[in-house]
Protein backbone atom coordinates (compact mmCIF):
# COMPACT_ATOMS: atom_id res chain seq x y z
CA UNK A 1 0.00 0.00 0.00
CA UNK A 2 1.26 3.61 -0.94
CA UNK A 3 0.19 7.12 -1.41
CA UNK A 4 0.64 8.80 -4.26
CA UNK A 5 2.26 12.01 -4.00
CA UNK A 6 0.55 14.01 -6.47
CA UNK A 7 -2.54 13.81 -5.85
CA UNK A 8 -2.69 12.28 -2.04
CA UNK A 9 -4.88 8.67 -2.95
CA UNK A 10 -4.00 5.51 -1.42
CA UNK A 11 -3.15 2.65 -3.68
CA UNK A 12 -2.74 -1.08 -3.26
CA UNK A 13 -0.29 -2.66 -5.52
CA UNK A 14 -1.38 -6.06 -5.58
CA UNK A 15 0.31 -8.14 -8.81
CA UNK A 16 2.86 -10.67 -9.19
CA UNK A 17 5.85 -8.37 -9.56
CA UNK A 18 5.05 -7.00 -5.56
CA UNK A 19 4.74 -10.89 -4.68
CA UNK A 20 7.74 -12.10 -5.92
CA UNK A 21 9.75 -9.40 -4.93
CA UNK A 22 13.19 -10.60 -3.55
CA UNK A 23 12.68 -13.86 -4.74
CA UNK A 24 12.44 -14.01 -8.33
CA UNK A 25 12.33 -11.64 -10.71
CA UNK A 26 8.80 -11.74 -13.47
CA UNK A 27 9.67 -11.76 -17.02
CA UNK A 28 7.51 -10.06 -18.90
CA UNK A 29 7.05 -11.59 -22.54
CA UNK A 30 8.41 -10.47 -25.48
CA UNK A 31 8.53 -11.62 -29.03
CA UNK A 32 11.34 -13.75 -29.86
CA UNK A 33 13.02 -15.97 -32.42
CA UNK A 34 12.80 -18.60 -30.15
CA UNK A 35 11.75 -20.12 -26.28
CA UNK A 36 12.58 -22.42 -23.70
CA UNK A 37 12.11 -25.86 -25.10
CA UNK A 38 13.17 -25.15 -28.88
CA UNK A 39 15.64 -26.92 -30.85
CA UNK A 40 17.73 -24.39 -32.71
CA UNK A 41 20.39 -24.49 -35.41
CA UNK A 42 22.42 -21.72 -35.67
CA UNK A 43 25.38 -22.85 -38.44
CA UNK A 44 26.48 -25.93 -37.67
CA UNK A 45 25.04 -26.09 -34.30
CA UNK A 46 21.92 -27.39 -33.12
CA UNK A 47 20.82 -26.22 -29.35
CA UNK A 48 17.90 -26.93 -26.95
CA UNK A 49 16.96 -24.48 -24.90
CA UNK A 50 16.80 -24.85 -21.29
CA UNK A 51 16.64 -21.48 -19.64
CA UNK A 52 16.34 -17.59 -19.99
CA UNK A 53 18.15 -15.38 -18.15
CA UNK A 54 16.98 -11.28 -18.54
CA UNK A 55 19.34 -8.50 -17.31
CA UNK A 56 19.21 -4.72 -16.83
CA UNK A 57 22.03 -2.60 -18.19
CA UNK A 58 20.23 0.49 -17.11
CA UNK A 59 19.23 2.01 -20.71
CA UNK A 60 17.04 -1.03 -21.55
CA UNK A 61 17.30 -5.01 -20.66
CA UNK A 62 18.99 -8.06 -22.62
CA UNK A 63 18.35 -11.89 -22.45
CA UNK A 64 20.75 -14.65 -22.35
CA UNK A 65 19.41 -17.89 -23.04
CA UNK A 66 20.66 -21.17 -22.06
CA UNK A 67 21.08 -24.67 -23.68
CA UNK A 68 23.01 -27.39 -25.01
CA UNK A 69 24.00 -28.16 -28.26
CA UNK A 70 23.93 -32.19 -29.78
CA UNK A 71 27.14 -33.13 -27.96
CA UNK A 72 25.64 -32.11 -24.31
CA UNK A 73 28.04 -28.91 -24.61
CA UNK A 74 27.09 -25.96 -22.92
CA UNK A 75 25.60 -22.85 -24.77
CA UNK A 76 24.66 -19.71 -24.26
CA UNK A 77 22.80 -17.33 -26.83
CA UNK A 78 22.70 -13.64 -25.93
CA UNK A 79 19.61 -11.37 -27.83
CA UNK A 80 19.99 -7.75 -27.84
CA UNK A 81 18.15 -5.57 -29.49
CA UNK A 82 17.60 -8.30 -32.44
CA UNK A 83 21.81 -8.98 -31.94
CA UNK A 84 22.59 -12.41 -31.44
CA UNK A 85 25.76 -13.87 -29.98
CA UNK A 86 26.40 -17.36 -29.32
CA UNK A 87 29.08 -18.17 -27.06
CA UNK A 88 30.55 -21.31 -24.65
CA UNK A 89 32.81 -20.74 -21.98
CA UNK A 90 36.87 -20.79 -23.10
CA UNK A 91 38.76 -22.26 -19.69
CA UNK A 92 41.92 -20.20 -20.82
CA UNK A 93 43.84 -18.79 -17.61
CA UNK A 94 45.83 -16.07 -19.40
CA UNK A 95 43.43 -15.33 -21.63
CA UNK A 96 40.88 -14.48 -18.37
CA UNK A 97 43.79 -12.66 -16.52
CA UNK A 98 44.43 -10.50 -20.19
CA UNK A 99 40.63 -9.63 -20.36
CA UNK A 100 40.38 -8.55 -16.50
CA UNK A 101 42.98 -5.92 -16.97
CA UNK A 102 42.05 -4.65 -20.30
CA UNK A 103 40.49 -1.45 -20.73
CA UNK A 104 38.07 0.02 -23.41
CA UNK A 105 39.72 0.23 -26.62
CA UNK A 106 42.76 -2.49 -25.75
CA UNK A 107 43.70 -5.32 -27.39
CA UNK A 108 43.77 -8.78 -26.60
CA UNK A 109 45.37 -11.76 -28.00
CA UNK A 110 43.91 -15.40 -28.39
CA UNK A 111 45.21 -17.91 -30.70
CA UNK A 112 45.84 -15.96 -34.08
CA UNK A 113 43.26 -13.51 -33.63
CA UNK A 114 43.48 -10.03 -32.62
CA UNK A 115 40.26 -8.81 -30.21
CA UNK A 116 39.64 -5.01 -29.13
CA UNK A 117 37.39 -4.20 -25.67
CA UNK A 118 34.52 -2.65 -26.90
CA UNK A 119 32.26 -2.51 -23.93
CA UNK A 120 32.85 -2.63 -20.14
CA UNK A 121 29.78 -2.46 -17.91
CA UNK A 122 27.67 -4.17 -15.65
CA UNK A 123 24.04 -5.18 -15.11
CA UNK A 124 21.84 -6.87 -13.05
CA UNK A 125 20.25 -9.89 -13.38
CA UNK A 126 16.25 -9.00 -13.24
CA UNK A 127 14.52 -12.37 -13.63
CA UNK A 128 14.94 -16.22 -14.42
CA UNK A 129 12.82 -18.86 -15.97
CA UNK A 130 13.88 -22.65 -16.75
CA UNK A 131 17.22 -24.05 -16.01
CA UNK A 132 21.12 -23.45 -16.40
CA UNK A 133 24.65 -25.09 -15.85
CA UNK A 134 25.36 -22.55 -12.78
CA UNK A 135 23.55 -20.42 -10.35
CA UNK A 136 22.05 -17.23 -11.38
CA UNK A 137 20.98 -14.95 -8.71
CA UNK A 138 18.08 -12.76 -9.55
CA UNK A 139 18.95 -8.96 -8.04
CA UNK A 140 23.24 -10.22 -8.18
CA UNK A 141 24.89 -7.53 -10.36
CA UNK A 142 27.03 -8.66 -12.71
CA UNK A 143 30.57 -6.44 -14.59
CA UNK A 144 31.09 -7.86 -18.12
CA UNK A 145 34.07 -6.38 -20.93
CA UNK A 146 32.64 -7.34 -24.13
CA UNK A 147 36.05 -7.44 -27.33
CA UNK A 148 35.77 -8.23 -31.00
CA UNK A 149 37.96 -9.23 -33.74
CA UNK A 150 37.64 -9.14 -37.55
CA UNK A 151 34.25 -10.36 -38.56
CA UNK A 152 32.34 -11.62 -36.46
CA UNK A 153 34.62 -13.33 -33.47
CA UNK A 154 33.46 -12.28 -29.69
CA UNK A 155 35.04 -12.51 -26.24
CA UNK A 156 32.93 -11.73 -23.32
CA UNK A 157 34.61 -11.78 -19.81
CA UNK A 158 31.77 -12.13 -17.08
CA UNK A 159 32.88 -10.98 -13.13
CA UNK A 160 31.69 -11.00 -10.13
CA UNK A 161 32.75 -11.26 -6.00
CA UNK A 162 34.50 -14.52 -5.86
CA UNK A 163 34.45 -15.61 -9.87
CA UNK A 164 35.07 -15.11 -13.45
CA UNK A 165 34.32 -16.57 -16.85
CA UNK A 166 35.47 -16.33 -20.22
CA UNK A 167 33.33 -16.99 -23.24
CA UNK A 168 34.54 -17.21 -27.07
CA UNK A 169 31.85 -16.86 -29.47
CA UNK A 170 30.74 -15.55 -32.79
CA UNK A 171 27.56 -12.70 -33.64
CA UNK A 172 24.83 -13.82 -35.61
CA UNK A 173 21.92 -12.49 -37.66
CA UNK A 174 18.65 -13.20 -36.86
CA UNK A 175 18.01 -14.29 -40.23
CA UNK A 176 20.67 -17.25 -39.50
CA UNK A 177 18.41 -18.56 -36.38
CA UNK A 178 16.16 -21.45 -37.39
CA UNK A 179 14.03 -23.08 -34.89
CA UNK A 180 13.90 -26.93 -35.75
CA UNK A 181 11.51 -28.28 -33.20
CA UNK A 182 9.07 -26.21 -31.21
CA UNK A 183 8.34 -26.88 -27.54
Amino acid sequence: MTTCDSCGSTILIDDEVVRKAGEQGVMSDVSGLFRIGDTIRVGRRTITIFGQARFSYGRGFWDEFWGQDSNGDSIWISVDEGDIAVQRVNADMKLAQDLKTARVGDPVHFKTDTYVVVEAEEAECISVRGSFDHELIVGETYRYKNAQADGRALLSYEYWPGGSIVYLGQWFSPFEIEVVQDK
